[in-house]
């Protein structure tokens, strides 16, 4: 019987760690430590997904509604 199903999706089943690439993009590595949380925060059900959007989107300074929508573009499946 299987338990449970672990994954890592950046990296493993893409070429690219699609959220990280975005932040160098925009030029938002200052704010490292901000994206890093968020994103260990959303991955241990901390936050929902909704409230991480709205906080990365407050924090990258852009609207919620373009962020995934810039970031699943440069998914790229291995």
């Amino acid at each position: 019987m299987i338990k449970a199903f672990i994954f890592d999706f950046a990296g493993v089943i893409t070429t690219t760690d699609a959220y990280w690439e975005w932040i160098r993009e925009k030029n938002l590595l200052d704010k490292k430590d901000i994206f890093q949380r968020l994103s260990e925060d959303v991955d241990r059900a901390y936050i929902t997904h909704d409230q991480f959007l709205a906080e990365f989107a407050k924090a990258a300074g852009v609207r919620e509604e373009v962020v995934w929508k810039e970031i699943k573009k440069k998914f790229l499946l291995n």
